[in-house]
């Protein structure tokens, strides 16, 4: 092809010589230029800051090299892996694990950034990555978990969980590594944790883009405040997925992640009162929830919170969101983006041999127990499939010790203690009853699932224990709470699975412990309502009382005269 012919094409795109920071730790082709930012950064508002180049720093093998590469035993120390060159670990026998046989990433990417992934000593690389986390797991002496520390979760399947326990673990004796233990959560250097980075100004940019999206309303200091208190005051005791100390000094210092406000004040909105929402200079609730419910999923869906945590605990407060029966993202949804986000990070698992410091141990257990117990009432309600199986998870139930200084009330404490203990048994009912395969054994599972939920009742501390309006014309809202979730669970277990139900023959329902369950259900309620508390009822008293007005419905059904009278007035009460 002759000059004027090349001309005619015009003039060849330029290959991108380093890639951005974002494009490299996803993995995606950066087409940035000398001060034009790429077109990722630009549609997620994210600054375009290439990463250190590599290149030239280190000489390549060619293809040939590599190939002979894999069948080169190392001769001196300098050719043996940093698995094998850890403190007082013995290397007669990995000596043949040289770094040219840890698998590559495939070679169809055309990213310039994940090319230099296959430069084994780009630390940004696959490659070291994998060998940082396992020269961790083989150590003598285990790097500690720290507040400051992303982590890296291996599921036992995975095939570097199974080198380094069960393949190098072996050849490490007694002596020479004395404090050895298994472990599944690794600590993650900031160097290799993509998520660590990005965080300066992360609240401006996060402002930008809201504004961009013209989505941006911002409380005044007086009205966030206030809200902020009812958040902490009728939701924090129920769900303690936020740490409130830590919480509220960040927003002190305006460092707070947007993502995390505006789904906390998506909570606030719902369960203030009128003169709460008037201070927002808005009248209507379900446009006030709407509004920062937008605000909130923009920010997660645009990646501007690079905090994993974060975006699980974003994630969870988003699932309150409920946009009608039609909408594609309820809070199925997002519940489940928060259950299969905290999963990655192996919240799932016990963390007692991750060497991970108490603080971020009781953090994790109260974000893992939240989900967990909001996952059994959804599902319940809803009737869908729970996210999580009981045969994956392995954390500790949770404690009043996980709960130390974030509530002084004993209530508070004891509360969300017991809700953890109910959602095990509730997760059972789920399984058991509604379930597509059903047990083999159904009228044996019935009576265990009745047995665990009288001994829960006969177990519960005594300042839970209902006792309706006291002499003050008050009620304890967390011990009604608790009675509410209770008698859920028996309506689920006990309500009778045919109209001619009174047949105790049947696998499954007991209608005498079904109908006692519906009317302390809603006497319970007629408490709450005299005292115009129902707003900061917990959510799970719509499906409560639903259940409820089934029975009464059943009752109207099968019942003589007076009991159908009856049942009518506390339909009415239901409905």
């Amino acid at each position: 092809m002759d000059i004027a012919n090349r001309e005619a094409e015009g003039p060849k795109q330029r290959r991108t010589r380093v890639a951005c920071r974002r494009c490299n730790s996803k993995k995606i082709k950066c087409n940035s230029q000398e001060e034009v930012p790429c077109k990722g950064c630009v549609s997620t508002n994210t600054d375009c800051v290439p990463i250190e180049s590599q290149r030239g720093r280190y000489i390549r093998k060619g293809p040939r090299a590599r190939n002979a590469g894999k069948s080169h035993v190392p001769q001196n120390d300098k050719e043996i892996p940093p698995i094998a060159r850890s403190s007082n670990f013995p290397t007669s026998g990995v000596d043949h694990l040289a770094e040219s046989e840890i698998p590559l990433p495939p070679e169809d990417q055309t990213s310039s950034s994940f090319q230099r992934t296959l430069d084994a000593s780009d630390q940004d690389s696959d490659c070291r990555f994998y060998l940082h986390i396992a020269d961790q797991g083989v150590s003598s002496t285990p790097q500690p978990i720290s507040s400051q520390k992303g982590t890296l979760f291996l599921g036992e399947s995975f095939s570097l969980t199974y080198v380094v326990h069960d393949v190098l673990a072996p050849l490490l004796s007694t002596e020479c590594a004395p404090n050895y233990r298994r472990r599944l959560h690794f600590p993650v250097d900031e160097g290799f944790d993509p998520s660590m980075r990005g965080q300066q100004n992360m609240v401006e940019a996060q402002t930008k883009l809201l504004h961009s999206r013209d989505l941006w309303f911002h409380p005044d200091q007086r009205a966030l405040e206030q809200l902020l208190a009812i958040y902490f005051k009728w939701f924090h005791p129920a769900f303690p997925i936020l740490e409130k100390s830590s919480f509220l000094q960040k927003y002190s210092e305006n460092q707070l992640s947007l993502l995390l406000l505006n789904g906390v004040l998506m909570i606030a909105v719902t369960v203030c009162d009128e003169a709460d929402l008037a201070l927002l200079g808005l009248q209507d609730r379900y446009k006030a929830r709407e509004l920062f419910y937008k605000q909130a999923r923009a920010l997660y869906e645009t990646d501007s919170d690079p905090d994993k945590i974060n975006n699980v605990v974003a994630s969870f407060l988003i699932s309150f969101w409920w946009g009608g029966p039609n909408d594609q993202k309820d809070s199925w949804h997002w519940l489940g983006i928060a259950i299969s986000s905290a999963q990655n990070l192996g919240m799932h698992r016990s963390t007692a041999k991750s060497h991970m410091s108490s603080h971020r141990v009781r953090i994790w257990r109260r974000i893992w127990w939240c989900l967990r117990i909001r996952d059994v009432l959804v599902s319940s309600s809803i009737g869908r499939p729970q996210h999580f199986s009981v045969y994956d998870c392995d954390v500790e139930m949770l404690s009043s010790h996980d709960l130390e200084g974030e509530f002084q009330n004993e209530t508070e404490i004891h509360y969300v203690c017991q809700m953890a203990r109910l959602s095990t048994i509730f997760g059972d009912i789920i399984s058991s009853r509604y379930a597509a395969v059903k047990p083999d054994h159904p009228s044996q599972m019935k009576i265990q699932l009745e047995k665990e939920l009288d001994d829960f009742r006969s177990q519960m501390p005594t300042i839970l224990r209902y006792t309706g309006i006291d002499a003050e014309g008050k009620i304890c809202l967390w011990s009604a709470m608790l009675l509410m979730a209770y008698n859920f669970g028996v309506i689920l277990l006990c309500r009778p699975p045919h109209s001619n139900g009174l047949d105790m023959s049947q696998s499954w329902g007991n209608p005498f412990k079904a109908s006692s369950a519906a009317n302390e259900v809603t006497r319970v309620i007629e408490d709450i309502l005299s005292l115009s508390m129902g707003r900061v009822c917990q959510i799970h008293t719509i499906p409560a009382l639903f259940n409820s007005l089934a029975i009464h419905v059943f009752t109207i059904c099968t019942s003589r005269a007076i009991g159908r009278e009856l049942a009518e007035n506390r339909a009415r009460t239901c409905a």
